[in-house]
């Protein structure tokens, strides 16, 4: 594969000089562009195709997410943000990760090869014939990712994320990352044991450690509950909380 090419939004000076020390120590990124001002990005994308943005949300004038809905094209998004609860609504985009600031340079690297393995799968032809998942029972289904099949354990799985045309299967160990969609996602999973809460995620009831409003937590990760979804995941909820 190609180097990744990448555009930096902030409108924090400093922020976008970590990215740009970060981006240097990493062979197969090329940082073609880096913008303080979210409109000046805007009028570069509309006429440029890119791999990954790293891009800040909270930024006035437009935000972020304001920003992704004007183009046509859209390339992988690595979220920087010191907002966690801002990240969560990133998800009906091609969302590779998101990166708290300030950034370390272990997890930059890490968010960066979760986009670069995403990349490679998406052009990748050998994906599209054949069928990602060929065989599922009652503790494992086996998932395609390119030219490996994964053997996943249902119990060790803890949520699916659908990022685009692809949805990445999290565990306890490894993501797995699998043209499929969540429709197909869910037929697949047993139901008593999985229940999907926003368009973007299908999360294992088990794995579930805390329950707000709008999101639930699953390890160290926030998930969404879409508005679509809060009723129903609610009456579940209710149903089996110990009275």
């Amino acid at each position: 594969m190609n180097k990744i090419k990448s555009v930096a939004i902030d409108d924090e000076f400093m922020a976008l000089e970590v990215i740009r020390h970060h981006s240097q120590k990493i062979p197969y990124i090329e940082l073609v562009a880096c913008f303080e001002n979210a409109i000046e990005a805007m009028a570069f994308l509309q006429q440029n195709e890119v791999d990954l943005l790293f891009l800040d949300i909270n930024m006035p004038d437009i935000n972020g997410l304001q920003l992704l809905k004007t183009i046509t094209q859209q390339p992988a998004v690595i979220f920087t943000t010191a907002y966690p609860e801002y990240a969560l609504q990133g998800y009906d985009f091609y969302t590779v990760d998101y990166l708290l600031k300030p950034i370390e340079f272990e997890s930059f690297l890490k968010a960066v090869n979760k986009a670069q393995h995403y990349l490679q799968l998406s052009s990748s032809k050998e994906t599209a014939p054949s069928p990602p998942i060929t065989e599922s029972n009652d503790t494992t289904i086996l998932v395609k990712s390119g030219t490996q099949i994964h053997q996943l354990y249902l119990d060790e799985l803890l949520y699916v994320e659908s990022t685009g045309n692809y949805v990445k299967f999290v565990t306890e160990t490894q993501e797995v990352l699998s043209l499929f969609s969540m429709k197909e996602v869910m037929e697949l999973l047993p139901d008593q044991k999985f229940i999907k809460i926003h368009k973007s995620f299908i999360v294992s009831f088990q794995h579930i450690a805390m329950i707000e409003k709008h999101q639930v937590k699953i390890r160290q990760q926030y998930i969404p509950i879409g508005k679509t979804y809060r009723e129903s995941f609610q009456q579940i909820v209710q149903a089996r909380v110990a009275k």
